[in-house]
Parts: C-alpha cells; structure tokens; sequence
C-alpha cells in the first residue's frame, strides 16, 4: 500500500493544481507515451439530421484533452465513452464504438432522457449504416501512416460553421459520468473503511486502476470464490480512486524513464508533506519543462548514463523516498517485474560515489546497463531476454543496501564470459564489463569478501591495489598473474604459427583447482619451447609461484570465481606490461 499511497499523493497535488472541469477527472490522456499522435474522426454533419460524411484526420493535441472525452474500459468491452485507441478497425469499431451505444441504451438505471437517447439512436444508426465504407476509408487512410504510430479515434460534429468534439456535448459527458458511477457501484459498493485514507465512508472495488489487480482471478478475492465479498480486498472511496487514477495517469506520462533499457515508473513519497518539499525538489516531479529537459538528456546518452534524474535527485535531502515500480506490459496486460520501495537520496548518492570511482578507474561511463550485460538472456542465441528478474533482484539489492551472495554473482559473469570467449567475440570488452560490475558492488560494500593484506611491497602490488578490493587476496593475484603469462604464450603462439592451440588447454574457462596448480608448469614449457621466456616472463611467473605458494592447498573460491581471476589476468595484460619490460618505457 505504500506505492499506492504515493500515487495518490501525487494525484491529490494534481487535482489541486490542475484540474480546472470536474470532468477532467474522469478522463484520461489517450496519447501519454506519445504512440498515438494521429487522431481519426468519425465526422457528422448536423444540419436539422445527423449524417456521416467520413472520416478526417488530424494531429493530437493535448489540449483538446477534454474534448476527445476519452475513458478506457475492458479490453474485451466497451469504453465509458465511444473514443477508443485503434487495434484492428473491425474489432475496435464493433467492440469500442457500436457497443458503446447499444452498452447505453441497455443500462436501466442511466436516467438520460428521451431526446437524448433519440439523439445517441440516430449516431449509432448512420456508424451501423456506413460500417464496412469506415472500415475501408480507415484501410486506406491508414496507409499513409507509419506501421509503429498508432491512431486513436474518435467522433467529431459540425454544424453551421461549427465543430464539436465528444467533450462538447453534454449528452456524452453526463452519459460518462453516470455510467463510471453505475459500472463501479455494480461491482460491489459498500460502506466500509478506504484502504488508502482509512476513512469510513461508501467504498467499491479498487480494480481497473492497476490491471494486475483484478476480481477475474480466484486469487484475488478476499474469501476464495464469493465474487460479492471482492470489496473488502481493496476497498476505495470515490475521492482517493480519482486522485489515483490521475496519480497514475502523470507517473505514466511524465514519471517514467529507462534503466538498462527497462522501463520503470518513479513514484516519488514526500515524508513530512508537500510542505515541507524544496521548491527544486517539487519542480523536478512536476515541472513539465524540467522533467522534459531530464528525459532529453537521458535519450542524447542513452549508451552512458540512463539514471540522469537520479542523480540530479541524489543532492537532495532524505525528505523524500522514492518507488521504481518496474511493469511489463503485453497489449493491454500489465505485470509487475519489480517494486522496489523507500529508497533514499542519501542511498542515491552513495550509488553514484560508487559509479564514480569505476568512471574514473576505468575512464568510462559505468551505468546499471554494464550489470545488465551479465543478465539480459541465459543463452545469446535466444529471442527473449529471459534473466530480467535476476537482473532486478540485483538492482534492489543495490538500491536497498543489501548484501549479495558472491557465488550468485560470479555464476553469471562467468557464463557470459565463457560464452564470449568460446566464440571468440567481444572477450576482452565482457571480462571489463565483469570487473568494473564487480568493482562497483565492492565500493557500496554488497559483497563480502575474504581479504588477506600484505605488507611488503611486491612488483606487481601498485596494479592489485589499483582494483581494490578486488585482489586482496594471494590466491586472486596467483591466478591474475597466470592468465597474464598464458595470454603473452597464445599472443606468442598466434604470432609465429597464426593459431593458439594452448586455448584447448583452458576448458573454456571451466579448470578446477587441479587444472589451475598444473598450469604454470605447462605454460613456462611451452614459452621455452618457444624460445620466448625471456627475463620479463620469468618475473611474472615468479610472482605467480610466490602467491599462489601463500594461498597454500584447499582453495575455498568456487570455480567460477577462480576462472574469473584468470580471466582478468588474460584482460588487463597491458596492466602489467610496464612492469614487466620497464626498459619498453
């Protein structure tokens, strides 16, 4: 309830501020996410009859909101009002159009008087007459749109000289009202207590705000199977189901933004009210150029940095939290990914600290899209990305300040790294993606790590402190320095024989504890047999015999880990170059 009670502040804020027509209330933006910019209208002439003279389109325009009197209903149902979004024109004009008039003229208690419904009778009998010429004129208008932008339709009068809209006709705004009230008073209104202001007063059904809360499925009412008892289960008074709907209606338009490429809403909570916010603070939520500043800015580095609010919000003080609600949407179903609550600016900042220190590591831009490279799909070659919910079980983690399992993260750096290396693509760029992950988690302290200091000053230990904590540890920097030496062999091999059959010898990055103590041996050799294992390679393999002789028998690291260190080793070669043949610089 929390997020909820969010969404209703918000809505509460806007309805203060904005709402100037009551009716405005009722209706929504058909055109939030800018997919709907082409508005078809079915056109009359009103001229002492009603006649159907075609249809005309025109560009959206948000200020004829009201107008349009768009209302959604169920997807398998009629709107509350007979302007509809378009998915294919014979379903959409039976369903949405036709049948909302004859959804009017069934209702018994919708109390419209007789010319009216006279009136709403003589529009449904010309749609009904001209039905298949609007399903070809729209075919053929149709064309000269582009196949992704959606159209959104409507109905539209002229008379004398001039034109209404839906919104303009009291017949169709009075109609929209009563029918919301019926259709929510059918569902079960009761007095009881709001569960969102917790006042006692005339309650319905809180379905239709959220679609994955619905009285459709057993699961979702309150005592099993008894339809009648569903209110109880999310009880709203009229007042708190508007500011809601309205609450969610500007989330979804101006609140939502991409991480990884993963839309998620950000549902803001002002801890000690409204006034008690920085006037900056409240601008960012409901400023409408600033917000659309941010979202420019988010699309011109979309590559790099995706979390631009974030950060301009992690200067903020700890007055507010914030909700990313992470929803996937299939036509008209919604599903939660992903709720992660109640995280602070300060929390914010302590991210960002984080992604700095990688940044300036690295001289890169490090975002939550460097995480999602490990856990986008199980296997390339599939079609749909099928690890979202670990991905996000991550960014909670980080967002909640909470620890995560080492095991668990090393599995899947090591996969993807696997994969790459045994298809021999993008190897090096994965590995850094690995490190820099890693690095990130260890600066905000999510993963524990067995660390073992060394005082004295060894060749190599300027790099090992360079990527610290990562290689705190004499068995990570054996390992680091081996992967080293067998990348300078198959760099050796490659350059004198155009091939590096030693590659067989790592089992695609899957040795175990035994295959890592037998490979040292086997690299030197082979450097030898090379005549390639010069004072330079013999420095480098003595420190990785003087490690991994400290790190003794009995390696707790999983394989996934130990093949990890190699790995990085293999990467970040050129680390050591300098101290290896100082004389080259």
């Amino acid at each position: 309830m929390k997020m909820l009670d969010a969404v209703k502040e918000i809505g509460d804020i806007l309805l203060k501020k904005n709402i100037k027509n009551q009716i405005e209330i009722l209706i929504e933006d058909p055109n939030p996410n800018q997919k709907y910019n082409n508005v078809f209208c079915l056109t009359f002439e009103e001229n002492g009859k009603i006649k159907y003279i075609g249809i005309e389109p025109e560009d959206y325009d948000s200020e004829k909101k009201i107008k349009y009197l768009y209302r959604s209903g169920p997807a398998n149902g009629p709107n509350f009002t007979p302007s509809t979004k378009v998915t294919e024109i014979e379903k959409t004009l039976s369903i949405k159009v036709l049948n909302w008039f004859k959804d009017v003229f069934s209702q018994k208690n919708l109390e419209i008087s007789k010319e009216e419904k006279e009136y709403l009778e003589k529009i449904y009998t010309e749609l009904k007459n001209h039905e298949n010429e609007i399903i070809e004129e729209f075919k053929q208008k149709l064309k000269d749109i582009p196949k992704k932008e959606g159209v959104f339709l409507t109905l539209k009068f002229k008379k004398e000289g001039k034109i209404e809209y839906l919104g303009d006709k009291e017949v169709f705004t009075k109609t929209l009202e009563k029918l919301v009230k019926i259709k929510e008073g059918k569902k079960g209104s009761n007095i009881g207590q709001c569960s969102i202001c917790l006042e006692e007063k005339e309650v319905s059904i809180g379905d239709g705000i959220y679609a994955f809360y619905t009285i459709d499925k057993p699961g979702f009412i309150s005592g099993g199977f008894k339809e009648k008892e569903a209110w109880k289960n999310f009880p709203l008074c009229e007042d708190c189901r508007r500011s809601l709907e309205k609450g969610k209606e500007y989330i979804e338009k101006e609140l939502t933004f991409k991480m990884a490429g993963i839309s998620y809403q950000l549902i803001p909570k002002f801890l000690l009210g409204r006034e008690f916010i920085k006037e900056d603070v409240y601008n960012i939520f409901f400023d409408t150029p600033k917000l659309l500043s941010l979202k420019k800015n988010t699309v011109k580095r979309y590559l790099g940095d995706e979390e631009d609010i974030l950060q301009y919000l992690s200067a903020t003080d700890d007055y507010i939290t914030l909700n990313f609600l992470f929803i996937e949407r299939k036509q008209s179903a919604e599903k939660i990914l992903a709720l992660i609550e109640d995280v602070l600016p300060s929390r914010l900042r302590s991210i960002f600290k984080a992604k700095e220190e990688v940044d300036k590591l690295f001289n890169a831009d490090f975002t939550m899209r460097n995480l999602w490279t490990f856990f986008s799909k199980s296997d390339p070659d599939k079609r749909e990305t099928d690890l979202v919910n670990y991905f996000l079980e991550i960014v909670d983690h980080i967002f909640k300040n909470r620890p995560i399992d080492k095991d668990f993260i090393f599995q899947f750096f090591m996969r993807k790294t696997r994969t790459q290396y045994v298809r021999d693509e993008y190897f090096s760029f994965v590995v850094k993606e690995a490190i820099m992950s890693l690095l990130f988690l260890l600066y905000l302290d999510l993963i524990r790590m067995e660390v073992i200091n060394m005082e004295e000053e060894r060749l190599f230990e300027p790099i090992f402190k360079k990527f610290s904590p990562a290689f705190n540890h004499p068995l990570k920097k054996g390992l680091f320095l081996i992967g080293a030496l067998t990348q300078m062999l198959l760099n050796v091999q490659y350059s004198q024989r155009g091939s590096d059959p030693f590659r067989k010898q790592l089992k695609s990055l899957k040795m175990e504890e035994k295959d890592f103590k037998g490979l040292l041996p086997k690299v030197i050799n082979k450097l030898q047999e090379y005549d390639s294992f010069d004072k330079g390679k013999q420095k480098l393999a003595e420190e990785a015999s003087y490690y991994l002789l400290l790190a003794g028998d009995n390696w707790k690291l999983s394989n996934d880990e130990l093949n990890f260190y190699f790995a990085c080793g293999m990467n970040l070669l050129d680390e050591l170059i300098p101290y290896i043949y100082p004389e080259k610089n």
